[in-house]
């Protein structure tokens, strides 16, 4: 008798842990498999502008671009961090701002949420995507997009081909 319980306390064991793994499965799947390439491609799409504005700005102008670009790794990261959960916060500055708008009738949750997580992860990542992005625009010579349109190709057809 000790024994056929030993069994079945043995197989409920398993199946407990069985569905407590089976059931994490999905939460795994999507943030480790599904939201590093949304991650990625926001940031992609938030540096590419960027750098491209920086790259082709004014000499002078573009040294504060990147100086202001730079500023952020300079600092901490936890600090960093800490100064967003106080922005984030329910009386944090973007509520402050978004309530003296009139853009929203109530202060909005933006911590815990995958909003600021996003937001956290983009101005955490963004300096590294854009500078050596700037760098190969920046060497990039400007007259291969003027060839391109003087041979017929639509000016955003060249943008895409020759950067």
């Amino acid at each position: 008798m000790e024994h056929q319980t030993q069994h079945a306390l043995r197989s409920y064991l398993i199946g407990f842990v069985l569905a407590v793994v089976l059931s994490a499965v999905p939460f795994w799947l999507v943030y480790t498999h599904a939201l590093p390439p949304q991650r990625t491609l926001l940031v992609i799409g938030i540096a590419f502008p960027l750098a491209y504005f920086v790259a082709r700005s004014a000499p002078k102008s573009r040294n504060l671009l990147l100086f202001l670009i730079l500023v952020p790794l300079w600092t901490n990261f936890v600090i960093r961090i800490y100064a967003w959960i106080n922005i984030l916060q329910h009386d944090g500055l973007l509520n402050q701002i978004l309530l003296a708008l009139h853009l929203v009738s109530a202060p909005v949750v933006w911590l815990s949420t995958d909003t600021a997580m996003y937001i956290g992860i983009v101005y955490s990542y963004l300096p590294f995507m854009v500078l050596p992005i700037y760098a190969t625009l920046e060497k990039m010579d400007e007259s291969l997009i003027e060839a391109a349109a003087d041979l017929g190709c639509p000016r955003w057809k060249a943008f895409w081909l020759v950067t």
